[in-house]
């Protein structure tokens, strides 16, 4: 006799909590991207003296909230 394994089913709840954590985690890495090229902005104004040094801190610190 021939023992028959379960196939491996995937309920649809599952399946959509995947589909919404892919579709969380490319926003998330798209607003990292953001940030990090406004932060290299930032940066190179203050560099060249376009703004101070506070407002870039300002800056880095409404983005960590």
């Amino acid at each position: 006799m021939q023992v028959l394994e379960p196939t491996r089913q995937h309920s649809p709840v599952a399946h959509a909590q995947r589909k919404f954590q892919t579709a969380d985690n490319k926003r998330f890495q798209k607003t990292q991207v953001r940030i990090t090229i406004i932060i290299t902005i930032c940066e190179m104004l203050t560099l060249s003296s376009k703004i101070d040094k506070t407002f870039l801190q300002e800056i880095s610190h409404a983005i960590s909230l």
